[in-house]
């Protein structure tokens, strides 16, 4: 049996982690399709990274996160909120981990075909 199409115009996000296929529109016309990996890496999409440094090596993090360009959303808690473009996360995490122990844990958001929305208009506008 074959495979099943379904069609959603929406506004809504997390959609995108069920589609294979998407296609992304702005005022009725397409500016991008393709699978939403593929879009993401093209565009190479920023990521949020959360790092809780270890106490006292709040400086040494941050010294790093300059370094590497990376976008600090928020260094105001226990945990400093990062934005990094797909292509540079695997080099600030290289330079973090290649530091040895100044990290208590990290999470890393995906980016998600939703939030990167104003990236491909921008993209298109150029």
């Amino acid at each position: 049996m074959g495979g099943h199409t379904l069609l959603i115009a929406t506004h809504l996000t997390g959609l995108s982690e069920f589609a294979d296929q998407v296609i992304v529109l702005n005022r009725g016309r397409k500016i991008a399709e393709g699978a939403p990996d593929v879009l993401l890496s093209q565009l190479d999409a920023d990521q949020t990274i959360y790092l809780r440094p270890k106490v006292g090596k709040e400086k040494q993090v941050s010294e790093i996160l300059a370094s590497m360009n990376a976008k600090i959303i928020n260094d105001k808690s226990l945990t400093i909120v990062v934005s990094v473009p797909m292509s540079k996360k695997f080099a600030l995490l290289n330079s973090l981990f290649s530091n040895g122990g100044i990290l208590d844990d990290i999470s890393i958001e995906p980016s998600k075909i939703e939030g990167a929305y104003t990236k491909f208009l921008e993209e298109k506008a150029a």
